[in-house]
């Protein structure tokens, strides 16, 4: 047996990202262990990003948050809603209505979150994904850079605002790691990949070039529309992996992707009002009820830390119908 390096995909998709919180709150739920200690990298676009940073920021005894704390219940019009106060501080209501400034509230709030924390001090390896948008070409955060490389070293709170900064929302951000380094113009990486999966298991395999156990790659979407894609046989969820084809029958990768179905007026990305929210969650809830055996699945190989050589590779996906 060889051991494995795990991998933790978010994609971008706005206050839909509580889905994907809650589906990594679940797999802790399962193992009984926090997400930054179940795998060796999280990377993520987008809102993605700003949760990969979350659950890999060192807090109160250098221990990074759950993917559970991230979960809040409450009350809203009398009834308990779920709701992630992480994703929806990124969109303020006002901001939305034209009623303040998103890119300001978006500043503040990622610097109340992230403080001066530095991505070179996250409890297990990010990446975040970014757009360059001078040198018109893709910008990765990554920790094992900040570590190793002068001028990587960027603030948290400047990468999630880099990662969150979509022309729609908040103008491309100016950020550079310190005085002397060079200023970068970034926006959002969901220009190039909304899904970083690919970009992320390319950074586990430069990170980790000597194992010989592979990569289990565990990838979770922000929901899609059930409406099967013109001209596709299976629809988009059959388009998902075949980014990661050139590794399909090999032993070295076992992949699953996890999606969420959406039904008509679920796809907002920027509503932050708590009844999407809730009803995006109950999206997640569906999604967790009928990939059951897939969790099991996952939760065991993150647990066994390595696979036996005679487990084959695993390329699929499981997509929920969408009704709650």
């Amino acid at each position: 047996m060889a051991r494995v390096v795990k991998v933790l995909s978010i994609d971008g998709g706005g206050v839909r990202g509580i889905v994907p919180a809650m589906l990594a709150a679940e797999l802790e739920q399962r193992t009984g262990r926090h997400v930054a200690d179940l795998f060796d990298l999280l990377a993520g676009t987008s809102t993605g990003g700003v949760l990969a940073l979350a659950l890999a920021r060192p807090g109160p005894g250098g221990r990074a948050e759950s993917a559970a704390e991230l979960i809040r219940l409450g009350r809203h019009q009398g009834r308990h809603t779920l709701s992630c106060p992480l994703l929806q501080g990124l969109y303020p209501a006002a901001a939305r209505d034209g009623r303040g400034d998103a890119a300001r509230a978006a500043e503040l709030f990622l610097a109340d979150r992230f403080g001066s924390t530095r991505l070179g001090e996250a409890v297990t390896d990010v990446l975040v994904t970014a757009y360059d948008v001078d040198r018109r070409r893709p910008f990765l955060f990554s920790s094992k850079d900040a570590r190793s490389r002068p001028g990587s070293d960027f603030r948290m709170r400047d990468v999630a605002r880099a990662a969150t900064a979509t022309r729609g929302h908040v103008a491309p951000v100016r950020v550079r790691a310190g005085e002397r380094a060079a200023w970068l113009r970034l926006a959002d990486g969901a220009v190039f990949a909304n899904d970083p999966a690919a970009w992320a298991l390319d950074e586990a395999t430069r990170a980790h070039p000597g194992e010989q156990g592979g990569v289990l790659l565990v990838s979770l979407g922000t929901g899609r529309r059930r409406e099967p894609m013109p001209g596709v046989p299976g629809g988009r969820a059959a388009l998902e992996p075949r980014r990661l084809l050139p590794y399909a029958g090999r032993e070295e990768l076992r992949f699953y992707r996890l999606q969420t179905g959406l039904e008509h007026g679920d796809e907002a990305m920027d509503d932050p009002r708590p009844e999407h929210v809730h009803e995006l969650a109950l999206r997640a809830e569906t999604t967790i009820d009928e990939h059951d055996e897939v969790l099991d699945r996952i939760c065991a190989e993150l647990l066994a830390g390595a696979v036996p050589a005679a487990a084959g590779p695993v390329l699929g996906v499981a997509t929920s119908s969408g009704s709650p």
